[in-house]
């Protein structure tokens, strides 16, 4: 799990999500309202399906490639971003696990989900976003235990 939480508020702009995903390194990121608490999760594909204008559920790379050739287009509709409240693409089902689940439930929430990340709730109401734990933090975690390899 990882205990540094990158997120964003209710309030900010999809623009704003993607430049924490793009400074982070990461793919996913919750959106949390005053107390904490998870109300949304954005991802890489909600932002590419909003820049591309695209509503369907899956949207290719090679979409969002086309755009950024055309240069000035691609510039304006990064730009537009900032107009766009990130609840507007966010999945506001947010599946969540408590801090204090074994490895064995979190695999179930991932895969019966099918999520590839999952927001870690705790703190003094067990509602709070206290971490983010994925797949590859799991398979980071399964290796190591069996291989130990050097960071």
């Amino acid at each position: 799990m990882k205990r540094d939480v990158y997120a964003v508020t209710a309030a900010d702009s999809a623009y704003d999500a993607l430049v924490v995903m793009v400074r982070n390194g990461t793919t996913g990121i919750p959106v949390l309202d005053e107390h904490h608490h998870a109300v949304g999760f954005v991802t890489d594909g909600d932002i590419m399906r909003t820049l591309v204008g695209n509503t369907n559920d899956k949207v290719s790379m090679s979409y969002v490639y086309a755009l950024w050739v055309q240069g000035d287009k691609f510039a304006q509709r990064v730009a537009d971003l900032r107009q766009v409240n990130v609840m507007e693409i966010c999945t506001h089902r947010v599946v969540t696990v408590a801090a204090n689940a074994t490895i064995d439930r979190v695999c179930e929430m991932l895969a019966g989900n099918r999520v590839k990340k999952l927001p870690v709730t705790g703190g003094s109401d067990g509602k709070q976003v206290v971490g983010v734990i994925s797949r590859s933090d799991l398979m980071r975690y399964m290796v190591a235990s069996v291989a130990p390899v050097d960071e």
